[in-house]
């Protein structure tokens, strides 16, 4: 598939237009927060995607699927605590109810960018480590990036990251090649990916079945990463870890973005950077721990969990490893979506 828009001004004739901010959907986590926009007076654009509906032109090797470092990054607590007073500077999203939120501002790191502070730099050495063995334009790619400071006892809804913007303006639904977490406490709702890839087109049906799931509750210095076309969320419903009274769930969210540069996802502005530390934080260190396999069938209990005007269907052993788990659904009890 391949999309071409290219909007042409004649000399000495330019006609400025304003177009209006859509609000988006509450219901994101560790989805990519970027605010809608419009797209600029001048715009050229072409986006080519490969059979896998990935944007096209990458190669070398990007390891997908689901991964966790449970160690991938090592703090003390003085650089813990620095960090997550960073996330808290930076955490735009605004809370309209229980459990849910608003996607706030997404920020931009571009390959090969020096940045200031030490959470972008952070961000940039997690997208040079996970593309350490790929090939693609770095003119056009780079980390995503926003935090989630969060009620312990809160979730956030189930959803697909994409770019927004262009979704609305095109209709086509561009995925980051990669999603990932990196957990600052140790408790709230852990992430849950489902292996249910997300539509090329924001016309074509999304409904369908899965057959993994993988579920990763919070553990300060642990580092994941997944396919960036599949469904996830931080659900309280599926597993969480107790906190104190007042304690928050904090997260540093970054998408790898290879061969395109999400539309209206701007650097973080100077009215944000004066607030961060500029001292350099570790790098995450990407040693795998393997996560206990369960086999579900219909034995267990389905349970249904609403998001984005549709179900999510799965079913979840009452009892889960404290370390996490990969669910692996016998032919009979797959998980589905139901539009």
């Amino acid at each position: 598939a391949k999309l071409c828009e290219k909007d042409e001004e004649q000399d000495g004739d330019k006609e400025e237009s304003e177009e209006e901010t859509s609000e988006e959907e509450d219901d994101d986590e560790e989805e990519s927060g970027e605010e809608e926009s419009g797209s600029s007076d001048t715009m050229s654009l072409e986006l080519a995607f490969d059979e896998e509906n990935r944007i096209a032109g990458v190669t070398g090797t990007v390891v997908l699927g689901v991964r966790c470092f449970p160690s991938g990054l090592q703090l003390n607590d003085a650089c813990r605590d620095r960090l997550v007073k960073d996330c808290a500077a930076v955490f735009t999203a605004r809370s309209k109810k229980k459990g849910k939120y608003s996607s706030g501002s997404t920020f931009w790191v571009a390959v090969g960018s020096q940045p200031e502070s030490g959470i972008e730099h952070l961000a940039l050495s997690i997208f040079n480590e996970h593309t350490k063995n790929a090939q693609f334009k770095a003119e056009v790619s780079g980390a995503e990036w926003w935090t989630q400071v969060i009620s312990s006892d809160d979730e956030i809804g189930f959803h697909w990251d994409r770019d927004y913007t262009l979704e609305i303006d095109h209709g086509f639904c561009a995925h980051p090649y990669l999603g990932t977490v990196t957990y600052l406490s140790d408790c709230g709702a852990a992430t849950v990916v489902c292996d249910r890839d997300g539509v090329l087109q924001s016309t074509d049906q999304v409904s369908g079945q899965f057959s993994t799931a993988f579920v990763s509750p919070p553990k300060v210095g642990k580092h994941m990463s997944f396919d960036g076309k599949w469904l996830h969320g931080a659900s309280t419903d599926i597993m969480t870890v107790p906190g104190a009274p007042g304690s928050k769930r904090v997260t540093l969210l970054v998408n790898v973005w290879l061969n395109h540069q999400p539309l209206g996802v701007e650097p973080l502005p100077d009215t944000f950077r004066s607030k961060l530390s500029t001292e350099r934080y570790p790098g995450v260190t990407l040693v795998e721990e393997s996560i206990a396999e369960l086999v579900v069938d219909s034995t267990v209990q389905e349970r249904t969990i609403e998001f984005e005007s549709r179900k999510l269907l799965m079913r979840v052993p009452p009892s889960l490893p404290q370390g996490g788990a990969k669910l692996v659904y016998a032919e009979d009890s797959k998980g589905s979506v139901v539009a």
